[in-house]
């Protein structure tokens, strides 16, 4: 592919988008894919300037002429367009067949680009809190609802929420962030990190890398730091990071907090590390205190865990993807001194504790965060990408209604995903509402009409409506209503039905013991199939306690070894627990089991939380056909086909 990667800011500074970028084009272009990267000219460097350290076999192109005004240019015309003429050349000469926008502030430039040179759109967002600035929730809605990238690259579930809170119907792959574990390794610890700072071997040093923001809580490390310098006067603590996008009065703080904490010459603050100086410096950390208020995933913590360094941090929703187990890192309540100086003082009194924990931690990295991982599944999600964008250019204007009209014919892409599958699972997880057991469209149809509407509705058109209208349970607005509700009022809008009628009906359906009475046509064969080919199953759901005589009255209860009934756990998906339980009652591991749903959050992102080896969509009326980097399918016998031809020998 040709992928053209817009970006604010780039290498030489350093942060979770700017790493990102990086990996992202080092990467592709490793594979042979043409990568060009299109950011902003650093201060300090002259327009053309060769700046080491670029990623190899890439083209980075440093925009700087926009910033040439002259007197009959209108101001406010430069801020929004400015761009446009380096980016036409840089088009034109560059030929992209893909464009990738790496923050929210680029987003417009990206629309209007890709627009201009008629080539899909992705998108990576790494801001953490948009919408405290101001008019960010207009912005929010801006960039999800109105510009909607083809696809969003999500490096956590954080970001995967989030767009999914803004557009529910977003395109959204989830592919956590990796780490060159070649690149951060122990093996890259360097004598001249100290000596540039004055330090020995007996210095004990603490690292803390990150913008130099209020959310990375340096203030609260700073008087944990001085608590155990008293104790300890040996060590000493180094902050790597730069002001780039944030505001000068936080380091400002930082450096009066220093002083009046009589840390001078102890505790040293440096703007200047590079990306390329980040491997060398965690290594040679004895400790890594990352003392967060909020991350999306928490970049820093996993390459100073790949660096087999000990890191302390907290314990906020986006390094939880981080550390799924105990043993990995030290993890404290965010904003608060004392836990903080505490973990400080084990790590620092225990030599042995370090040691161990960052071995664990390195082992743990290798094995879920690395940079090849994130590599696959972003190359393929591209690639879909293309792929979709190509076809949807040569195919008739009426083939998506056409096609969801139809049940009788599987879809053009069905299993699409599938095909990239490599080892045969020992288990199939399967969610069972609107998976094997489907709503009946008579009851839906029944209650619209008992509640006011008299207008008949398709049947499939009833069913599939209510299928995307259940992951509007997940979002937090309207504030002060019930799942059940949103639900009800998003199954309506669907529809075309007044809001009292949709919500009067849905609930009166919900009391109904025959609403989830349609098995699927598929659901005996399928299954059937599926136990002779020694495939084990589980049944997962959210249920109400009746799963069980669900699946008895329709006679597939003994088609699963395991039934996961969520009231009778405690635990709901997309909850990872709720999966782990599942596996665990298989005695087997994530990654050897696959699972079958029909919910983006539900069932895709929660199997994915849970490291399941493939989660799979089944979308029965290919109401996600633009989500290429969904593995999906539109019959459950694809399913046993799929391991069919796993199975079979290669010719």
């Amino acid at each position: 592919m040709r992928l053209l990667i817009l970006t604010a800011t780039f290498h030489p500074l350093i942060g979770g988008a700017e790493t990102y970028a990086f990996q992202v084009a080092q990467l592709l272009a490793a594979r042979r894919h043409q990568v060009t990267v299109a950011t902003d000219l650093p201060s300090g460097h002259q327009p053309g300037e060769q700046i080491d350290g670029d990623p190899a076999g890439v083209r980075v192109e440093r925009l700087s002429s926009y910033r040439t005004t002259t007197e009959s240019t209108i101001a406010w015309e430069q801020m929004a367009f400015g761009l446009l003429p380096e980016l036409q050349y840089l088009v034109d000469d560059f030929r992209p067949d893909i464009l990738l926008s790496n923050s929210l502030d680029t987003a417009i430039t990206a629309k209007m680009l890709a627009l201009g040179a008629d080539i899909p759109w992705a998108a990576a967002f790494h801001e953490q809190q948009p919408e405290a600035e101001p008019l960010g929730a207009g912005r929010l809605r801006m960039v999800y609802e109105t510009l909607r990238p083809d696809l969003v690259l999500a490096g956590s579930a954080f970001y995967a929420a989030r767009a999914l809170h803004w557009a529910p119907d977003l395109a959204t792959a989830l592919i956590h962030h990796g780490v060159d574990t070649d690149l951060f390794h122990p093996a890259r610890r360097e004598p001249h990190v100290r000596e540039r700072y004055g330090l020995t071997r007996e210095h004990l040093l603490i690292v803390c890398a990150g913008r130099l923001k209020h959310r990375k809580g340096m203030h609260n490390l700073l008087p944990a730091f001085a608590e155990i310098h008293r104790r300890h006067p040996e060590t000493r603590l180094l902050i790597a990071g730069s002001v780039n996008s944030a505001s000068r009065a936080y380091a400002d703080q930082l450096h009066a907090q220093i002083g009046a904490l009589e840390l001078d010459g102890v505790v040293t603050v440096d703007e200047t590390v590079p990306y390329t100086g980040m491997p060398a410096l965690l290594a040679e950390a004895d400790i890594v205190a990352q003392p967060s208020l909020a991350e999306g995933l928490g970049l820093a913590v996993l390459e100073a865990m790949a660096s087999g360094t000990p890191v302390i941090t907290t314990d906020i929703p986006g390094t939880r993807e981080i550390t799924t187990r105990s043993d990995i890192a030290l993890v404290v309540a965010p904003d608060q001194v004392p836990p903080l100086a505490k973990a400080l003082d084990q790590l620092v009194t225990d030599p042995h504790v370090r040691k161990s924990l960052g071995e664990r931690a390195r082992a743990h990295v290798e094995e879920h965060f690395s940079h090849a991982r994130m590599a696959d599944h972003t190359q393929a999600a591209l690639a879909d990408l293309i792929t979709a964008s190509a076809s949807r250019r040569t195919a008739p204007s009426n083939a998506a209604a056409a096609h969801v009209s139809s049940q009788a014919e599987p879809a053009p892409h069905a299993g699409r995903s599938l095909q990239h599958a490599t080892a045969v699972p020992k288990a199939l997880l399967l969610d069972i509402g609107m998976t094997v057991i489907h709503p009946s469209s008579t009851v839906l149809g029944e209650e619209l009409r008992q509640a006011g509407h008299r207008s008949p509705f398709e049947p499939d058109r009833l069913t599939a409506a209510l299928v995307l209208a259940a992951e509007a349970r997940h979002l937090p607005l309207p504030v002060g209503i019930s799942g059940d509700d949103k639900v009800a009022l998003a199954w309506g809008r669907a529809l075309g039905v007044p809001d009292p009628i949709a919500l009067r009906a849905f609930h009166t359906c919900l009391r109904r013991p025959d609403l989830y009475s349609d098995v699927d046509p598929d659901a005996h064969v399928a299954l059937r199939r599926l136990r002779e080919q020694g495939i084990r199953l589980a049944a997962v759901a959210n249920s109400e306690g009746a799963l069980e005589d669900e699946l008895a009255a329709t006679g597939m209860r003994g088609y699963f070894e395991v039934v996961i009934d969520s009231s009778q756990v405690g635990v709901e998906k997309p909850r990872r627990e709720i999966f782990d339980i599942a596996v665990n009652a298989l005695s087997l591991s994530p990654d050897q089991c696959w699972f079958l749903g029909d919910g983006l959050v539900n069932d895709v992102l929660g199997a994915r939380a849970a490291r399941i080896a493939l989660p799979l969509l089944y979308d029965r009326y290919d109401l996600y056909g633009h989500l290429p980097a969904t593995a999906s399918v539109n019959r459950l016998t694809e399913v046993p086909d799929a391991i069919d031809r796993l199975r079979r020998p290669s010719s």
